[in-house]
Formats: C-alpha cells, structure tokens, sequence
C-alpha cells in the first residue's frame, strides 16, 4: 500500500515538474519541433545581434530579420543525408525554411499593398484638385471622378520607369480602376456606418441624403444647447445659493444672540480676564482706569443748557428709541437656536430656488428640443 502511494506521489510530482519548467513559446520560435527550436534560439541571437531591425521596435517584424534567419536555417541542412536521422532532420529543417518563407512573402505582399495605397491616395488628390470627388451629389460627377482616375492609371501604365520597355512585362495589375471603385465603396460603407453610430437618431435617412445633413446638424446644435443650458443652470444656482447664505446672516444677524453669548463678548471679556492673569491692566494694579486717565473731552466741556424746544426733541427721539428697542429683535437668541434658524432658512430658501431652477431647466430642455430635425 505505501510502496503504490509513493509510486503515485512520484508520478505526479514529475508531472507538475515538468509542467513548471515548460517554456514560453516565444514569437520568433515558428517550429514545432524541440531540437529545430533550441538551433532557432542560437539563429535569433545571432541575427538580434546583427542589430538587422533597425526600422522596426521588434525583430519579428523586420523583413531582414527573416531573412537572416532564412539564411541561417538552410546553412544547418545536412548536404549529403544518407542516414534516417540525416533525412528526418533536414525534413524538420525544410519545414522550418518554408514557415520562414512564408512570413516573407506576407511582408512583400504588405509592402505591395503600401506603396498601392500610395499611389491610390496621391492619384485621389490630383481628381481633386481638378474638381472630381467621389461623394458628390450628382451623379454625372461622380462618373466624371472616376474617368479622372482612370486616365490616370492609364498614364502610369504607358509611362515605364526610366523609360526602360523591360518593365512592361512586370507591370501591376493589381492596381486598376476595379481597385479604385472597390476601394471607395468600402470606405463609402465605413464611414456610413460610422455615421449611423454616431447618430443613431438619424437612420431613417439615406446617409447621402439632404434630409439625414440636415438630422446631423440638428443634433449637433441640440448637443451644444443642452451643454449651454446645464452651464447656465450651474452658474445661476451658484449665485443663487451664495445669495441664500448672506441673506440668512443679515436676517439672523449677530445681534440677535443675546450679549453672554456673543462671540465678540466673549473675545472681550477673555482678554481682559487674560490681562488681569498677567497682570496688565490697571484693575489689577489697584488702579481706577477713568481716574488714571482722566476725563474725556466731553466731560471737559461745560454742561450746555437747553432751551425748552431742544429739551421736548430730546424727550420725542428717547422715546422712538425706546419703542424701536422694544420692538427690536436684540439679545433674544442663544448661538444654538440662531445657528439653527439660519440652517433652516438657508434650507428652505435652497430648496425653493432647486425648484425654480427645475422648471427653468425644463423650460430650456424643451427649446433645445425644437431644434431636433427627426420627421
């Protein structure tokens, strides 16, 4: 029993082994095959260090890469394979010679289509100099477009580089005005289709059609007045609410609170109770401070006396004053209650202005919603 555990423990500690050390296939590796791939990693160092990539940020993607590694690959080709293993190794060795010829050729078939798509792009803009483009409305000048193109691929065909008439039996045929009009239809189809991503609303009309421009630039405009109205309705609450928190202050002012509890009081009193600690002040000197200094300039002058009109206005303006006291709302609030009468207008104020705002948003929303053109 122990001796089929530890023969079962040794199995799957093997495996696990050899599952850990199993390598990363790296890009450059292309053969199946582990002894073709250890000489593949000796053939990718000795080309990396040939430094062959240099118009390219990987090795992999440098058509001289391959070809150093194509050279590379028929240099271990055994030259006279008499033996199996001889011929089984150079099969594996062809194998890999035709996988690297393979990305050869899909890099010059790139290159092709490159140098295609330039001519193509350089021919476009020459039609269009000349007034040709092929999205025009009328139809007669989208034909007289591709006229424009096709006469121009004819005079690059009659006109043979370095006027040498060898070239003309290697001439592209790949690039002709079938080319031309593929090419256009399928760009055509893209950007209708990127048309009607973007504008989804639109798409009961015909990409070409007046009607769908017109849809495009409702919406664009309805875009812009959305975002106008929502900076509009941002900066107004601001104001709106900064305006709440001062009027809350001048309606519940400082004067309300009663005079134990005011915060200029209180700053008062513990200042002089920190003179009278450190001994500053004239009370705590023993020091009467109206004797010390003296009398003010009003006590100085000599008492005026009134006349009997001037002595009946100083009786009226004390009792205005004496009503406008009484009828005043001074030293009737603790800092607790007036904070809390300020919280609740500022909430109840806010509130009424978030309301107003609502409507005034709507009543914007519904302008910008005039503006759509979907019918």
């Amino acid at each position: 029993m122990n001796y089929k555990f530890l023969k079962t423990l040794v199995f799957f500690s093997i495996l696990i082994s050899a599952s850990c050390s199993k390598k990363i296939i790296q890009p450059y590796i292309i053969s199946e095959f582990l002894d073709i791939q250890r000489l593949e990693e000796f053939d990718h160092q000795s080309c990396a260090n040939l430094k062959l990539n240099f118009d390219k940020t990987n090795n992999v993607e440098s058509k001289l890469y391959w070809h150093c590694r194509l050279s590379f690959a028929k240099y271990h080709l055994e030259l006279n394979p008499i033996f199996p293993r001889q011929q089984e190794f150079n099969q594996k060795i062809t194998d890999l010679i035709t996988k690297i010829s393979i990305k050869i050729s899909r890099s010059q078939e790139s290159n092709i289509e490159r140098e295609i798509n330039k001519i193509d792009e350089k021919d476009h803009r020459q039609c269009n100099k000349m007034g040709y483009y092929p999205d025009a409305r009328d139809q007669i000048k989208i034909e007289e477009y591709y006229l424009c193109r096709k006469n121009l691929i004819e005079l690059n065909y009659s006109e043979l580089p370095y006027g040498n008439q060898k070239y003309a039996k290697y001439q592209n045929k790949s690039y002709n005005i079938a080319f031309v009009i593929d090419k256009r239809i399928k760009q055509s189809i893209k950007q209708n289709q990127e048309k009607l991503e973007k504008y989804p609303e639109c798409s009961s009309f015909k990409t070409l059609s007046d009607e769908f421009e017109k849809c495009v630039k409702s919406l664009d405009l309805f875009k812009n007045c959305i975002i106008e109205t929502n900076s509009k309705i941002i900066e107004r609450e601001a104001s709106e609410k900064i305006i709440c928190q001062k009027q809350a202050y001048i309606r519940y002012n400082d004067e309300m609170i009663k005079d134990d509890e005011r915060a200029d009081l209180e700053i008062i009193n513990r200042n002089k109770n920190s003179d009278k600690q450190n001994k500053q002040n004239f009370e705590s000197n023993g020091i009467n401070e109206k004797d010390f200094i003296g009398k003010t300039k009003n006590e100085n002058k000599p008492e005026k006396k009134q006349t009997l009109e001037e002595k009946i206005k100083e009786w009226e303006e004390a009792s205005k004053e004496r009503n406008k006291i009484q009828n005043d709302s001074k030293n009737i609030y603790t800092k607790h209650e007036i904070s809390r009468l300020r919280r609740e207008f500022i909430y109840s104020c806010v509130k009424i202005i978030d309301n107003d705002l609502m409507a005034l948003k709507k009543d914007l929303n519904k302008k910008c919603e005039q503006i759509k053109f979907l019918n």
